[in-house]
C-alpha cells in the first residue's frame, strides 16, 4: 500500500487464543509494519530469559488479532525489535515492539499451509490511463423525459492474458458507488483499474509479488516513470460449495515492506504521453509473454532501467555509468560475445603465448583472458546498427560510441576530473544510450521494428529527444 495505516486491538498466538494482549499496528509506506504490545504472549520467566539472551533472534511465525471495527488480521514473521521494556518495579509490566514481515488485513490464517492463495488483485499507478478501459461519455447521461436525467456507465470486458508459466492476468475495472444517504446532492462513481492474477495452483505471497513485478515493470516502461502498487489483495479461494455465493469472496489487503511504496506516484499520465498503450497491442498476451521471458533472461538490465526511472534526479556520472552497464549487459546476453571465431582466437592466443618469454606466459595469459570479447564501443555500435532506422535520425555517425568508452574509462579509473564542456557531452551521450536501451526493451516487449519506429516517433512529438542538441547550452 502507498497509504499509512494505524490501528489498535487485541492479539494472540494461534496455539493460545485465550491469552490476548492489547497492542497496535502501524505501517509507514516503504518500511516494515510494526506491532507494539502492552503485554506479552509469554510468562515473566520466559521474558527475562529472552532479555538475558538478546543476541538470540526471537520470532513468532504467526500472530492473530482483531482490531478496530472487528476486522481480523494475521501478522506473519514477527521479529523482536529494539523497542520494549520490562518494568519490574510496577509488577512486571512488559511492552514490546515487533517488526512484522507481512500483515493480512481481513483474514485469519492460522497455519503456514494457509499462506497460499488462489487469486491476487493489485492496483497499479498509471494502469487506468494506460489501459483506458473505463470512461463516462456525455451520451451516457441522457434526458429520459422532461426534467428527468439518467446517469449510467458500462463496465468494459476484461482483457485476459495467460503467461508461459500458466498464470492468468486479467485487466479489468472495479467500480465503487454510487453511495446512498439522506439527504444526498451528489452521485460519485469511482472506477479503479486492477490486474487480477490467477496461478494454476495456490501460490505464496512472494510468488504473487514476483508476477506483479512483471506487470509493473511493463507499465513503467510504457509510462516512462515508476508504476507503484497502491493496493495488493489476496484471496484464498475455494470451491463455490465452500462459501455462500450471495456473499463476496473473502480476501485480505496486504501490508509489507516495499521500497517503491514510499514514492507517491505522479499525476495522471495522459494516454498520448505513454511510450505505448494497451491499444497498441493487437494481442496483449503475446507482448506480456515476451516481457515475462525478458525479465527472467535480462533481469539485471531491467533492474538498472527501473532504477533509472525511480531516481530521475540522480547525478550525471552515476546515471551515465548505469546506462553503460545496462547496455553492456544486454549485449552480452543477446548478441555474440566473441569478436572473432573461437577457433581463430585460440590459434592466435597459442601463437602469441608461444612467442612470449616462458616466465611471463602465465601473467600474459591472465591479461588476455577476455581479449576476444567485443569492446564497449563495438557493443553499442552493433546495437545502433540493429535499430539504425531510428538511431540514424539523430546521428548517422558512430563516433559517439567511442566517446562513451573513453568517458567510461576515465570515470571508472578517476584519472582526471570532468570539465564543463565534458558535462554537456556526457549529458548528450547518456540520452543517446537511453534511446538505444528504450529500443532494445521495446523489442523485448515483442514489438517489431516498424512498430517500434512508429511508437518512438509518436512519443517524440510530445517529448522531443535531447539528442541532437548542443548540451553545453543547457548549462548557461
Amino acid at each position: 500500500m502507498i497509504h499509512p495505516y494505524d490501528d489498535a486491538g487485541q492479539f494472540w498466538l494461534p496455539d493460545d487464543p485465550e491469552r490476548k494482549v492489547g497492542g497496535s499496528i502501524s505501517y509507514v509506506p516503504g518500511e516494515r509494519p510494526m506491532l507494539r504490545l502492552t503485554g506479552s504472549f509469554n510468562s515473566m520467566d520466559s521474558e527475562l530469559k529472552l532479555l538475558a539472551n538478546w543476541r538470540i533472534p526471537h520470532e513468532e511465525k504467526i500472530v492473530l488479532g482483531r482490531v478496530a471495527k472487528g476486522r481480523e488480521v494475521t501478522l506473519c514473521g514477527c521479529r523482536l525489535s529494539n523497542e520494549g521494556v520490562i518494568d519490574l518495579e510496577f509488577g512486571g509490566v512488559v511492552t514490546k515492539g515487533l517488526e512484522v514481515a507481512t500483515v493480512f488485513r481481513g483474514l485469519h490464517l492460522v497455519t503456514e499451509d494457509e499462506l497460499a492463495f488462489a487469486r491476487f488483485e493489485v492496483e497499479l499507478s498509471h494502469l487506468g490511463e494506460w489501459a483506458d478501459l473505463f470512461r463516462i461519455e456525455p451520451g451516457m447521461c441522457p434526458r429520459v423525459e422532461e426534467g428527468v436525467h439518467a446517469v449510467g456507465y458500462r463496465l468494459p470486458e476484461a482483457i485476459d492474458a495467460v503467461l508461459a508459466n500458466g498464470w492468468l492476468l486479467r485487466f479489468g475495472v472495479n467500480v465503487r458507488g454510487p453511495s446512498r444517504s439522506r439527504p444526498q446532492r451528489a452521485i460519485t462513481v469511482t472506477p479503479t483499474a486492477v490486474v487480477e492474477l490467477r496461478p494454476p495452483t495456490r501460490r505464496t505471497l512472494q510468488e504473487g509479488v514476483d508476477q506483479v513485478r512483471i506487470v509493473s515493470t511493463f507499465l513503467s516502461l510504457a509510462a516512462q516513470q515508476p508504476s507503484v502498487a497502491g493496493r495488493l489483495s489476496v484471496f484464498p479461494g475455494g470451491s463455490a460449495a465452500e462459501r455462500d455465493p450471495r456473499m463476496p469472496e473473502l480476501g485480505a489487503t496486504v501490508l509489507y515492506q516495499n521500497p517503491d511504496a514510499a514514492r507517491q506516484p505522479k499525476d495522471l499520465v495522459p494516454p498520448h504521453d505513454f511510450l505505448f498503450v494497451l491499444a497498441d497491442m493487437e494481442v496483449p498476451e503475446k507482448h506480456l509473454r515476451s516481457w515475462e521471458q525478458a525479465t527472467a533472461e535480462i533481469g539485471s538490465t531491467v533492474n538498472l532501467y527501473m532504477a533509472e526511472l525511480r531516481e530521475l534526479g540522480i547525478h550525471l556520472e552515476p546515471r551515465f555509468l548505469r546506462f553503460v552497464q545496462a547496455l553492456e549487459g544486454y549485449h552480452r546476453r543477446r548478441f555474440d560475445n566473441a569478436a572473432v571465431a573461437e577457433t581463430e582466437h585460440d590459434a592466435r592466443l597459442t601463437e602469441i603465448l608461444a612467442a612470449s618469454p616462458e616466465k611471463h606466459r602465465d601473467w600474459l595469459a591472465g591479461k588476455l583472458k577476455y581479449s576476444n570479447e567485443p569492446c564497449l564501443a563495438a557493443r553499442i555500435a552493433e546495437l545502433c546498427r540493429v535499430y539504425a532506422t531510428v538511431v540514424d535520425k539523430i546521428d548517422r555517425k558512430r563516433s559517439w560510441c567511442e566517446r562513451v568508452a573513453d568517458i567510461r574509462n576515465r570515470l571508472s579509473h578517476q584519472t582526471t576530473g570532468v570539465s564543463e564542456r565534458e558535462i554537456g557531452e556526457i549529458l548528450t551521450v547518456t540520452e543517446r544510450m537511453k534511446l538505444v536501451l528504450d529500443l532494445c526493451l521495446l523489442s523485448e516487449c515483442g514489438f517489431g521494428a516498424e512498430q517500434i519506429q512508429q511508437l518512438v516517433e509518436r512519443y517524440w512529438r510530445r517529448h522531443p529527444p535531447l539528442l541532437a542538441v548542443d548540451a553545453t547550452r543547457l548549462l548557461h
